[in-house]
């Protein structure tokens, strides 16, 4: 055999394996998404006073804002979150009494939100359980019982699919998986108060650290975020508590000018009070 047929042999060989590699990849990514975990559901109760409800209204608004629409309820994604032949299609789907709501009992919603899996069991594709598994009992109670106490709203959304790009960024951990680990005792949270720990727990429940990093040092740029969430802890060193305030709830910078909501979604964040910002604020000061 020549040196000419060597190299072409190493080559298919090569290439071989990368198919293989790939194909093997992409299957353990769509046995993490499709694959129904066998999970018990613990009860849980959602809450029906008007405090709580208050909060929750405030926590989901905020907290789930991609299943939001220019009316300010949560019936679902008016547009699909991603669309393409190689990551497939997936859309947000309707929170009110009127969609996926009245499917779940509150532990399977609780389930869904903390340990990412449906009432069937399989994982979420998206859902940023691995910050919502931070949720004490308490926000969590007032969430389910905001959720419950909209009004209905009659919106269907297609049912997702998912393409062999999805699966294998899942499995190489480009994607985080949305499944974490059964949560069967009591999860209490930081008192609310402005100080940096609260800041944290606020940062996380409300996924500001999904598009300005962790420690909302700045994020970056993906598949599924064109631009990075900007730096955030030398504006607030440099930038007083009420500019702050104001970027987050108005939309408004520290030089008057409009901010973009694709970059500061501020139209969900306008009901935060000043407990959870000033919190937000110190946590980012104490970076």
């Amino acid at each position: 055999m020549g040196p000419g047929a060597f190299v072409v042999r190493f080559l298919i060989a090569v290439l071989a394996l990368g198919v293989f590699t790939l194909a093997t990849l992409t299957g353990l990514g769509w046995m993490a998404l499709e694959t129904p975990r066998r999970r018990a559901v613990t009860d849980f109760a959602a809450a029906t006073d008007s405090a709580s409800l208050a909060r929750g209204r405030v926590l989901a608004t905020a907290g789930c804002s991609c299943h939001g629409n220019s009316e300010g309820t949560l019936s679902g994604s008016p547009q699909p979150l991603f669309d393409d032949l190689p990551l497939g299609t997936l859309w947000a789907p309707n929170l009110t009494p009127g969609g996926s709501l009245g499917r779940y009992s509150n532990g399977e919603l609780a389930r869904a939100i903390r340990e990412g899996l449906d009432a069937n069991g399989r994982p979420l594709a998206l859902m940023p359980s691995r910050l919502f598994r931070e949720m004490s009992d308490a926000d969590l109670a007032a969430t389910l019982g905001f959720l419950r106490a909209q009004p209905a709203v009659a919106h269907r959304v297609p049912a997702r699919h998912l393409g062999p790009l999805h699966y294998l960024l899942v499995s190489t951990r480009v994607l985080p998986s949305p499944v974490q680990p059964r949560i069967a005792g009591h999860v209490s949270g930081p008192m609310p108060q402005p100080d940096p720990g609260y800041g944290r727990y606020m940062s996380r429940i409300l996924r500001c650290v999904e598009c300005h990093g962790d420690d909302l040092e700045g994020g970056r740029a993906g598949r599924f975020r064109a631009e990075p969430g900007p730096e955030l802890v030398l504006a607030a060193h440099e930038g007083s508590y009420q500019a702050f305030a104001r970027a987050v709830r108005e939309g408004v910078g520290s030089d008057g000018r409009r901010l973009q909501p694709h970059v500061v979604p501020w139209c969900f964040y306008s009901l935060l009070g000043d407990d959870e910002l000033r919190a937000i604020y110190e946590f980012i000061r104490a970076s």
